[in-house]
């Protein structure tokens, strides 16, 4: 998985329960991982929003939208109420 900005990621997680010991050189089954997020999915979505916004309005909701996505920002309810006013 590659991030915004192109470097690899890989998120491992302590899950409640017993721990099973991963053996060296093994490798982790596909049914013990989860798909990264699809943030191609993300502008499709906002498209009737930015339908309703003039240019100006669509750089600033894009350029908060990234700050966001890098943990620079709030968070997508807030960004949205304020689009909405």
């Amino acid at each position: 998985y590659l991030n915004l900005v192109g470097d690899r990621y890989l998120e491992l997680l302590d899950r409640p329960g017993p721990a099973k010991i991963q053996q060296p050189d093994s490798r982790i089954g596909s049914d013990r991982t989860e798909p990264a997020l699809n943030l191609d999915l993300l502008p499709g979505g906002l498209k009737p929003v930015i339908r309703g916004l003039n240019p100006d309005d669509v750089n600033a909701l894009t350029s908060s939208l990234i700050q966001i996505l890098q943990g620079q920002g709030g968070n997508l309810e807030s960004l949205f109420a304020r689009t909405s006013s």
